[in-house]
């Protein structure tokens, strides 16, 4: 049996496949084809190295799937499909590379990312139900892509009503309008932004209503490694919670600079980034802020830095993934003559699986001559409680470390016209009329989740003590429209297992009698996850 015609064929494959191999690519250009999303904003979230030679076939492939998952992780688009083709020596382009035996010349590449949007804007009437806070009732408007920018609009007319934090029996009605929007712009070199949010309460019953208003912008400088930032912001502001203060009225001026700076990166990742800043921020009024008004008192001047990367990765609606940050602030007050002092971190960890994932956040900070709120981050506790025989918010504390984790499950993915189409027949006239349930599918999932923070305690004097800690847990349902991938509906019923179970039958080991009573359930309903 003769091998040797096999055998040189062989050869012959092998030679060719190690040539392509052993060559080197570089992506020269990438070409957008895209439905209304800006060309300039795609390139700032997801940024493509035109300049980095890859060493193999296989390095450069990696890079390519790599990026291929950045571009799905963007939510505002339905379809993202990266393309590309190699140049030869003779102009024209092919699907596969031509290697070279001397393993050292450059493939360039030219890419293409056609992406096709996703449904981004929603005009709804938008029921909201928080516990804290009472009942919402909203004409809302969002936009998740608003003028092409991966920008968000969002904005609503509302009608509260709300109760009084330490009487739920008082409510007051509520009118209201909001409005938040950033729209990013190129000015020369600078990649820039101007933010303005804009906020208005009116009373019944009150003769002027409260009301924010900001508005500023940032101008970001960059380079290869790092950029140069600076933020300026101007507010006005009418708050009755500083009416005690004299402070009701007041005005903020804000300018912080800082220089991000990438120090490693991870291949296939993203990159670690250190950020050294300064900011310096001055609230006023007419006659004066209060220097007993803790939350506005300033001038103050506060330097920071913060070290942290991030890569997140969509795999349907389950995320998979790790973020992670820490961080340090030392500033001066000079009207209270002091120096406030915070260190902190987070961390956010996902794993995603096929029809289940797990979720976790942890987040822990300390401060001196500061506070910082967290009730917020504790589904069923209630935001603003007060210590038991102290007028103060129990849950604006100095020192805390908070943890929460959720396990969401896939419970189903609608598909009504495909139903429909089984039951009654794909050419029935039911089918026929009823294509528009498209866009009302959806997936659902149902996620339990805890919540539990320990805290430094101005009453019992003990921090992080297990024993006055914040514990909860409950159940949030999780809604995914097919059409609107940015968007996700979440309600949750949490429940103060502290106060509700846990202190109830050991309690001996856990103590809540310093804390006041009030409701232990907590109800949301919005837009948006949790973390």
């Amino acid at each position: 049996m003769n091998l040797a015609p096999k055998a040189i064929l062989a050869a012959a494959i092998l030679s060719a496949s190690g040539a392509a191999m052993a060559e080197k690519f570089r992506i020269a250009d990438i070409d957008y084809e895209l439905d209304g999303t800006k060309q300039y904003a795609v390139e700032k979230a997801v940024e493509v190295n035109t300049k980095r030679v890859f060493s193999s076939y296989e390095e450069f492939h990696a890079y390519m799937d790599n990026l291929q998952q950045e571009f799905t992780n963007q939510r505002v688009f339905d379809t993202a499909e990266l393309t590309y083709r190699y140049e030869y020596e003779d102009g024209t382009t092919g699907d596969t590379p031509k290697g070279d035996d001397d393993g050292e010349s450059i493939t360039i590449v030219h890419a293409h990312l056609r992406a096709t949007d996703s449904k981004h804007m929603l005009l709804v009437p938008y029921p909201k139900y928080n516990s804290n806070s009472g009942l919402n009732l909203k004409l809302k408007l969002k936009d998740m892509n608003f003028l092409g920018t991966m920008s968000v609009l969002s904005s609503d007319i509302n009608f509260s009503i709300e109760y009084d934090e330490q009487d739920s029996s008082d409510k007051d009605y509520v009118i209201g309008a909001n409005f938040s929007y950033d729209y990013p712009f190129k000015a020369g070199p600078f990649d820039s932004s101007w933010n303005n949010s804009f906020g208005i309460d009116m009373t019944l019953g009150e003769t002027i209503p409260e009301f924010s208003y900001e508005t500023g912008f940032t101008f970001e400088l960059p380079f290869d490694t790092y950029s140069i930032k600076l933020d300026l912001t101007e507010g006005i502001y009418r708050d009755m919670d500083y009416e005690e203060y004299g402070d009701e009225l007041y005005f903020k001026t804000d300018a912080t600079f800082s220089l991000p700076l990438k120090i490693a990166e991870i291949e296939n990742w993203g990159s670690v980034k250190w950020t050294p800043s300064v900011e310096f921020e001055v609230n006023y009024d007419k006659d004066g802020i209060s220097p007993e008004n803790s939350d506005i008192s300033s001038p103050l001047l506060t330097f920071g830095h913060s070290i942290g990367t991030e890569r997140i990765d969509w795999l349907g609606n389950f995320r998979n993934g790790l973020s992670v940050s820490f961080g340090q602030t030392v500033g001066y007050n000079f009207q209270k003559d002091t120096y406030p002092v915070k260190v902190y971190s987070k961390l956010k960890a996902y794993k995603a699986f096929k029809y289940a994932g797990i979720s976790a956040q942890a987040y822990a900070f300390a401060a001196m001559d500061g506070s910082e709120k967290i009730g917020s981050m504790l589904r069923g506790i209630k935001d603003d409680q007060y210590y038991a025989d102290y007028d103060k918010k129990a849950l604006d504390v100095p020192a805390a470390i908070v943890f929460s984790l959720d396990i969401p499950v896939h419970i189903v993915t609608t598909d009504w016209t495909g139903w429909i189409g089984w039951v009654f027949g794909e050419e029935s006239w039911i089918s026929r009329h009823t294509g528009w349930m498209r866009y009302f599918d959806f997936e659902l999932q149902l996620s339990p989740f805890g919540d539990m923070a320990l805290a430094k305690n101005d009453v019992t004097g003990k921090a992080f003590a297990i024993k006055d800690g914040w514990y909860a847990g409950g159940l949030e349902m999780l809604v995914y429209p097919a059409k609107w991938r940015s968007l996700v509906v979440r309600g949750s019923v949490g429940i103060d297992a502290g106060r509700k179970i846990v202190d109830k039958v050991v309690d001996k080991l856990f103590d809540s009698s310093w804390r006041k009573n009030c409701s232990a359930v907590e109800i949301y309903i919005g837009i948006g996850l949790q973390y």
